[in-house]
């Protein structure tokens, strides 16, 4: 996919998210599929609200055992059964823009449960080291959205979008001069 392609799909899902947060929503299921591409102009619809929870809910809908969500982009906190809160979608969105830009999910392993102690305790590798046209902010970006601990994530999806406005601005600006 064309990096300037990635970049207006970032934007526009952090502008969805930033909405739905500010609803007190969070949507626990980011991944490429809960993603629409509208033609014929491409916005992006984030789609299948039905694990969305308010920050407020504290009732599990889980059953003992049972995974809800899509194990390669759900964020640890997730993974544990922890507290969840707006850092947890932006970690999805953090595996979504990887894997768009690299071909391949930050954390790989065999089944579903290798995947959830993956994404849990390995470090991925940088985006960059996969694909060397990306540029180092954007991939500085993603694994700060990977971070292991929600408190390290960026504070908000309009602060993403912010900093993917940056460097589609930088890059036009070098493509210029």
């Amino acid at each position: 996919m064309p990096f300037s392609q990635v970049m207006k799909i970032g934007k526009e899902v952090c502008i969805g998210l930033a909405a739905a947060h500010a609803k007190g929503l969070i949507h626990r299921d980011i991944n490429p599929s809960n993603l629409w591409l509208e033609k014929p102009h491409g916005r992006v619809k984030i789609l299948d609200f039905g694990l969305a929870r308010s920050n407020a809910d504290t009732v599990e809908i889980a059953k003992v055992g049972e995974i809800l969500g899509t194990p390669p982009f759900m964020a640890p906190e997730q993974a544990y059964g922890n507290p969840l809160d707006f850092h947890t979608d932006l970690f999805s969105l953090g595996c979504v823009l990887y894997w768009l830009t690299t071909g391949v999910l930050p954390f790989q392993a065999k089944d579903d449960f290798s995947t959830l102690v993956a994404l849990s305790k390995d470090k991925s590798p940088s985006p960059k080291s996969i694909c060397k046209d990306l540029p180092e902010e954007f991939s500085d970006l993603v694994l700060w959205l990977l971070e292991k601990v929600p408190t390290e994530r960026p504070e908000s999806a309009m602060a993403v979008f912010d900093k993917l406005s940056e460097i589609e601005t930088r890059m036009a600006n070098e493509s210029k001069g």
